[in-house]
């Protein structure tokens, strides 16, 4: 069995409104400016426990606060506030539809990665659902994938296939040990995956079965 773990924000769903309005909602309740010439782009993707502090300069303490308060205002309303990316249900079901084991690999919370599959009608499409879960300190990357790892133990790590559009995902994967694939339509940038070990890059959903069987069915036959 061979596996494909698609990540959430920038992969599967464009989550930016959500995410921007109540990163918004933080910054007027904490005071936080934002830097001249940020991109709230970059936002997308890491954890907010790495957002905060790294982008923002918070401490410790105000890092908690604003990941309760951005929580919030995000579990309450802002998770609603996205949509797929063109094409990609079909992406997944293709994917599927080859005979690939198909998870969900993210930093996100994942109760918020359900809540959003749900809404669209294709948490069918996936068969587990891995992603950040506080109570039990899982929250990089790193952590999300050797959780799932445990969950599907019975397929070896050189049959994954990680599917993302950050330098969190292809860094996440080179560190755990599994191959991933870079999107170009997502927020972050798929050269620099590359250059962190991202077998390959594409520029559209429609394009990632084939790259699917290039970096993984190829393997072996």
């Amino acid at each position: 069995m061979r596996a494909v773990l698609f990540d959430m924000d920038g992969t599967i769903a464009d989550t930016s409104r959500g995410v921007f309005r109540c990163l918004g909602k933080v910054f007027d309740a904490m005071d936080i400016k934002v830097p001249e010439g940020f991109s709230l782009r970059k936002c997308i993707g890491p954890p907010l426990s790495y957002t905060f502090p790294v982008y923002f300069g918070l401490d410790r303490e105000d890092t908690a606060r604003a990941e309760k308060l951005f929580r919030q205002e995000y579990y309450a309303s802002g998770v609603y506030e996205c949509e797929l990316f063109e094409g990609m249900k079909e992406c997944v079901a293709e994917v599927k539809r080859r005979g690939y084991f198909t998870t969900v690999a993210s930093s996100k919370p994942e109760v918020m990665c359900q809540k959003i599959l749900k809404q669209f009608g294709i948490e069918e499409l996936f068969d587990v659902v891995a992603g950040a879960d506080p109570e039990r300190h899982i929250d990089t990357k790193e952590e999300v994938l050797y959780d799932l790892f445990g969950r599907i133990s019975d397929i070896k790590k050189e049959d994954m296939l990680l599917v993302g559009d950050s330098i969190f995902d292809a860094e996440g994967a080179k560190n755990t040990g599994i191959k991933c694939l870079a999107v170009e339509y997502g927020f972050g940038d798929a050269d620099d995956m590359v250059k962190s070990g991202a077998v390959g890059k594409v520029g559209t959903t429609a394009e990632i079965p084939d790259a699917v069987d290039e970096y993984l069915k190829k393997r072996g036959d």
